[in-house]
């Protein structure tokens, strides 16, 4: 079943930072559960109990308790409801809290960017042996249907300056000033991002992370484009080169 199409996550572009990570988180939950049932989501959640502490002042708590309600969905546990019906009444629970992009508490969205990198970690931890499949999986799954809601509100543009500068205002949206374009050309654009958001430290996590940037750009240019990345923080590099480029 296809949970996530119904999700307003887009108006041109990101309407709401906490609508995109949520759609992430429930991707991560429906990988573990999928393989390890509700056992496998039990060790994830500890994980976090144990390991993730907040620095949000305000407003945190309330996303927090949507947060643990989205394993208990991915579990079933509430099976007097349709899924997708449920999800709807938990989005509007999470746009009732008001997190829009344009206020959200920078130390709130960093909140955000800090339980999903713990999340990976948790999953890894649990998982090493199929926690980096989940969170490409999850990754991808999230830009296809990211993508599929951008064409279904008419995007039709397949070239690579309208898709790099799609990935520049996602990436600002979501992290104001992170990025920049250092260079464009017919055949390729790179985009520099100047700080990790999460921030990841591992590669082969990042590169796993991102098959939802490499999904979108691919779906989005009809096969033609492909997204990859250059310098990396992770590996040492001083800043991230997202790279747009003609397939070969």
């Amino acid at each position: 079943m296809n949970m996530l199409t119904n999700y307003e996550l887009l108006e041109k572009e990101y309407k709401s930072i906490s609508l995109g990570f949520l759609q992430r988180f429930e991707l991560l939950w429906r990988g573990v559960f999928d393989r390890f049932g509700p056992d496998g989501l039990d060790k994830v959640e500890k994980f976090l109990e144990y390991n993730f502490k907040p620095v949000g002042i305000h407003g945190y708590d309330e996303v927090r308790e949507y947060l643990k309600s989205v394993p208990l969905i991915v579990a079933g546990e509430r099976k007097e409801k349709d899924y997708k019906e449920l999800f709807e009444i938990l989005q509007d629970r999470v746009r009732s809290l008001g997190i829009s992009i344009d206020k959200v508490d920078p130390i709130i969205r960093k909140d955000f960017y800090r339980i999903l990198r713990a999340t990976y970690d948790a999953i890894l931890d649990a998982y090493p042996t199929n926690g980096l499949t989940m969170i490409k999986e999850a990754s991808a799954e999230y830009g296809r249907l990211t993508a599929e809601r951008l064409i279904e509100q008419g995007w039709d543009k397949k070239d690579i300056k309208s898709i790099g500068d799609l990935l520049l205002r996602m990436f600002n949206t979501v992290d104001p000033g992170v990025a920049k374009i250092t260079s464009q050309t017919d055949d390729e654009v790179v985009i520099r991002a100047k700080w990790c958001s999460y921030p990841l430290k591992d590669h082969t996590v990042c590169i796993s992370h991102l098959e939802m940037e490499y999904m979108l750009v691919r779906i989005l240019s009809g096969g033609t484009l492909e997204h990859s990345i250059g310098k990396s923080i992770p590996c040492g590099d001083p800043y991230c080169e997202h790279v747009v480029s003609k397939v070969k």
